[in-house]
């Protein structure tokens, strides 16, 4: 392999660039696989949390499980390890991937030779601080500079440096800005300082620079909606993606208002919207701990991608990638697999990563809405006193939620909620037949899979209602009369509900057990359609 020699002014000391023939190295996007259904020039981005990628070289700042000849930490489970790593990056076949937990140059040099199609370009942010794992970058496209972020130090140790390395993709520059924030092992602080090094240099741009955030950053797309420990909970209620970044307009503390694509690009101010809002609750899930979903990794987009100019993100392209299934086995990650022996953890020579990678689509040329997302975006998701997994409530600025006919209207209702500060409102006007209205999904807490339950929501106003469920495609159960008691059929009845009535609606044992719930409000005939929906969850 060569290595292409760089002016030192533009790289921090460790950090390596390389250089090797590759159809991609020519800066054009979408000419190395079809691109069906996306727009023209198009690329991919990969972000990928890879689990402790050691080297096989006793440098004195391994875990103690990844000395070489230590705890079945041998030569064949390093090439194990690293040729899984790198069959999922062929998999996915992204124009770039972003890393976490890469140990160091070598170990990703050797991850990179060991790729079906090496990436002619790399970058490590290895510097100013030594830490144990580092993000990387690995890229088709030409690196025009990096520069790396050192984190104060908090605590004993200091967290990973932030990467920062400017694309050259045709005629334009996509700033990319890879991440690793502290675990939560450390408080919230630790990571909010990793966020306010990140801001910080985000203010220094100009207005009209297009970058991207990603990586494993610890923290959930909702974190701020989060019960914490008042250990990790040292910072009044202030997270670091939430309020420093600014995915949510709303202050610490106070009800939960995403940023949401549509009024990205009015805002004041460096905001951004987290795309996982665009996934139904079920699929948000790049990392599981103790059985519990959770989302620390992400892309995190600003108002530059959604513009008329220059590069743009493919709307709803994002998605966990899980290779058809084999990064799964019970609906976890298939991470690494160690196995005890004793009060020690030895390799067994099989699985990936404890995490998902995430995928995402770019293009060049101007940012369009897709059609028909079902994903309810910027829906709330809280704390449920009564129990269940998600609240959905309904403070977005713009819901994007499944209409199922032209006639009918759904939109954020201001003046009337039944928690928080607005409501969907669901209007048809009479109608020959009946039919849905609205449809929308939940995810089911697969923890509580056999427990007795009962899907809660509040409604208010006038029609002929039915409501019907199902589970992942079986037959619907349908919920036809003031009892809201389950059936096998619809049948309408009128509702005229003045004030904010909360209904119950008992589950089958098969919808319980379900990852995703099919929820639709229907409207009977002859009579126009107004309701209020809000406050919508599951109680055990």
């Amino acid at each position: 392999m060569n290595y292409r020699r760089i002016s030192t002014m533009l790289l921090p000391v460790g950090l390596v660039i390389i250089g090797a023939a590759c159809r991609k190295g020519d800066g054009t996007p979408g000419t190395r696989r079809s691109r069906e259904g996306l727009p023209v020039d198009t690329f991919t981005v990969m972000a990928y949390n890879v689990e402790n990628l050691f080297d096989f070289i006793h440098d004195g700042s391994e875990y103690p499980e990844y000395v070489p000849g230590r705890f079945d930490w041998t030569k064949t489970n390093h090439d194990t390890k690293v040729g899984n790593i790198a069959k999922v990056i062929n998999a996915a076949d992204a124009d770039v991937v972003l890393l976490a937990e890469v140990e160091n140059a070598r170990a990703l040099r050797t991850l990179n030779g060991t790729l079906s199609s090496p990436y002619p370009f790399s970058a490590l942010a290895d510097t100013p601080h030594p830490t144990v794992t580092c993000p990387a970058l690995l890229s088709r496209f030409e690196i025009a500079s990096v520069q790396t972020f050192g984190v104060p130090k908090m605590g004993a140790y200091h967290t990973r440096n932030i990467l920062e390395a400017d694309l050259h993709i045709k005629e334009h520059r996509l700033k990319v800005f890879v991440n690793h924030w502290p675990s939560k092992r450390n408080p919230e602080s630790h990571r909010v300082a990793a966020a306010t090094v990140l801001a910080h240099r985000l203010e220094q741009l100009p207005a009209a620079v297009e970058y991207l955030i990603a990586g494993d950053l610890n923290e959930d797309y909702n974190e701020c909606a989060l019960v914490r420990s008042a250990q990790l909970d040292d910072t009044q209620h202030k997270t670091g993606i939430n309020h420093v970044i600014r995915t949510v307009e709303s202050a610490p503390g106070a009800a939960v208002d995403y940023v949401t694509e549509r009024e990205l690009p009015s805002l004041d101010g460096r905001y951004h919207y987290n795309p996982w809002l665009e996934l139904p609750t079920a699929r948000r899930m790049s990392h599981r701990y103790k059985g519990r979903r959770q989302t620390p990794d992400h892309f995190l987009l600003p108002r530059t991608l959604y513009d008329s100019t220059a590069i743009s993100y493919v709307d709803n392209s994002f998605s966990p990638f899980t290779w058809q299934g084999r990064l799964l086995v019970g609906g976890e990650p298939l991470r690494w697999q160690m196995r005890f022996r004793g009060s020690r953890r030895y390799h067994v020579g099989e699985g990936y990563s404890d995490h998902l990678p995430l995928l995402a689509s770019f293009h060049l040329g101007p940012f369009t809405f897709a059609r028909g997302s079902r994903a309810l975006d910027g829906n709330k998701r809280s704390g449920n006193p009564a129990g269940g997994e998600d609240t959905l409530t309904f403070e977005s600025n713009v819901l994007r939620v499944d209409k199922c006919g032209e006639s009918v209207t759904l939109e954020r209702h201001t003046r009337d909620a039944h928690d928080g500060a607005t409501s969907l409102r669901i209007r048809q006007p009479a109608q020959p037949g009946n039919g849905c209205a609205a449809r929308l999904f939940m995810s089911v807490d697969p923890g509580r899979t056999g427990q007795t339950a009962r899907l809660i929501m509040h409604l208010k106003g006038q029609g002929r209602l039915n409501i019907r469920i199902r589970c992942g495609g079986r037959s619907w159960v349908y919920f036809n009369n003031a009892s809201f008691s389950p059936a096998k059929s619809a049948r309408y009845f009128a509702v005229n509900y003045s004030s904010w009535r909360k209904i119950a609606l008992p589950l089958e044992p098969e919808h319980a057990a379900c990852s995703e719930l099919e929820i639709e409000i229907r409207a009977g005939r002859d009579q126009p359609f107004n309701l209020l929906l809000d406050t919508v969850y599951l109680n055990y």
